[in-house]
């Protein structure tokens, strides 16, 4: 749950699991659902998002900071992980490593370019196969 830690910061808590079952794998990522402005103003938002080739789960997204930046992030996760995973589930670890790194290059990119604009873009990221 979102909450002041001490210096009046705010907090968003994502936690992940991985557990092996006879089937496979399985993950569990949960988190809050609260996102407070810098003024104060308290909304919900969705923080987990699967990313789902076909009718398969590729990855979960867990996201934090600004929500058009968390938005942006999910869809850009999105976008090149359906490229890289090229129609095939699972993953293979060599593509979605490739993918992670393409990934990351558009968002710094992204987020260098708010930067030079004068904007402190906040934003946390976490992705999972």
């Amino acid at each position: 749950m979102p909450s002041r830690v001490s210096g009046g910061k705010k907090l968003t808590l994502v936690i992940g699991l991985r557990w092996a079952t006879k089937e496979g794998e399985a993950v569990l990522i949960t988190s809050d659902s609260k996102v407070t402005t810098d003024v104060g103003v308290a909304y919900e938002m969705k923080k987990i998002y699967p990313i789902m080739l076909d009718d398969s789960y590729v990855a979960v997204v867990g996201v934090a900071g600004h929500t058009s930046l968390a938005k942006q992030g999910f869809e850009t996760a999105e976008e090149i992980l359906s490229i890289h995973a090229d129609r095939q589930y699972p993953i293979r670890y060599i593509k979605f490593k490739r993918a992670v790194r393409e990934i990351e290059e558009t968002l710094v990119k992204r987020l260098s370019q708010l930067r030079g604009y004068g904007i402190d873009p906040r934003f946390q990221m976490i992705l999972d196969l």
